[in-house]
């Protein structure tokens, strides 16, 4: 099991790089004297060097419905955006940056045409974010 274990680290420091976290701007107090943190929504990876991210249809209809910002008329979804993982003393850091999402997009119906039934979903549950 040692050998699984190291081969699933090798893997995530490859795709670490590639992993997007979405959520929201406005910080939820988890207790007294817990510092505010942004609400996590989903996850999703890069598809596309021009910053397309492949995530869950249901992540973006969360995103949606988010409020928006209180003093601002605009969203206050945004994206996080992991680097590569880093050696820091005994532990590893993952540093990260945040990225206001420009659209997203999600596909509204699947056409299937080879005559065969389809009992899948008509919406799948799949979205892309820039």
């Amino acid at each position: 099991m040692g050998g699984a274990v190291m081969r699933l680290e090798r893997v995530f420091r490859r795709v670490a790089p590639s992993i997007v976290a979405f959520g929201s701007k406005v910080a939820v107090v988890q207790g007294d004297n817990a510092p505010p943190f942004p609400t996590l929504i989903g996850t999703g990876f890069f598809i596309d060097k021009r910053g397309i991210v492949a995530t869950n249809r249901h992540v973006v209809e969360a995103l949606m419905k988010l409020p928006p910002h209180p003093k601002a008329a605009q969203s206050t979804a945004f994206a996080l955006v992991y680097s590569s993982v880093k050696q820091e003393g005994k532990g590893q850091a993952l540093s990260a940056v945040i990225v206001d999402i420009v659209r997203a997009d999600m596909i509204d119906t699947l056409t299937v045409e080879d005559g065969d039934p389809y009992y899948g979903d008509p919406a799948p549950d799949i979205a892309f974010v820039q």
